[in-house]
């Protein structure tokens, strides 16, 4: 669900663009056109009208859209990115889990254990040393 102000946005676009559009339209043809009757003028400015407004409709609708898009490109990236921190995580258990296993095992044996704990930082890190 998008946030309450990009609808408030989107709805702002279209009103001003709207507005906009219609007073060049109105001016274009009051002022430019000069040849026609007023009811001539009236029924442009309504034809004109409906393109005006599929624009200001379509700038909108690409705001709104572009939002949206923003807002599922933010879930997928976050989501992959919990996705592997719980497997880092795993991994880090389970690294863990086996090296404790071999210090009883090697204790159980009466065995000295000298086997460091397992490190864990970034793979970069790694290839630096």
């Amino acid at each position: 669900m998008l946030p309450i102000w990009v609808r408030t946005t989107s709805v702002a676009i279209f009103v001003v663009s709207f507005i906009a559009g219609m007073g060049l339209v109105s001016w274009y043809e009051v002022g430019e056109v000069r040849n026609d009757t007023t009811l001539a003028t009236f029924i442009a400015i309504v034809v004109k009208g409906e393109a005006v407004s599929v624009v200001s409709a379509a700038v909108a609708g690409a705001f709104e859209g572009g939002v949206y898009i923003v807002v599922i490109a933010y879930e997928m990236v976050k989501r992959s990115f919990n996705r592997g921190r719980a497997q880092a995580y795993a991994d880090a258990g389970r690294k863990v889990d086996a090296w404790y296993k071999r210090m009883q095992e090697a204790r159980e044996r009466g065995e000295e254990f000298n086997e460091p704990p397992p490190r864990f930082e970034d793979e970069q890190e790694q290839g630096q040393d």
